[in-house]
């Protein structure tokens, strides 16, 4: 069974801005690799949502995209 990952308005701001920041610092084949390493997080979140350890007392994960780039997210 798999999750859907939804994003929030503010998430998905934040992403976009992650990837034109990118594309415009390193170039397009960074960009274009850094959204497909954030999708296969993502979808490995959808299939094992607790895969991240917590990061607050909150119910609320931290995720790695890179070194550089982390996400928090909540399983409901």
């Amino acid at each position: 069974m798999s999750l859907t990952v939804v994003f929030t308005p503010k998430a998905k701001q934040s992403f976009l801005y992650t990837t034109l920041q990118t594309k415009e610092k390193w170039g397009l084949k960074s960009a274009t690799n850094f959204v497909k390493r954030s999708n296969q997080v993502f979808k490995s979140i959808s299939i094992q949502p607790f895969i991240f350890k917590p990061f607050s007392d909150l119910d609320v994960r931290k995720g790695i995209i890179t070194k550089q780039t982390s996400f928090l997210y909540r399983v409901s």
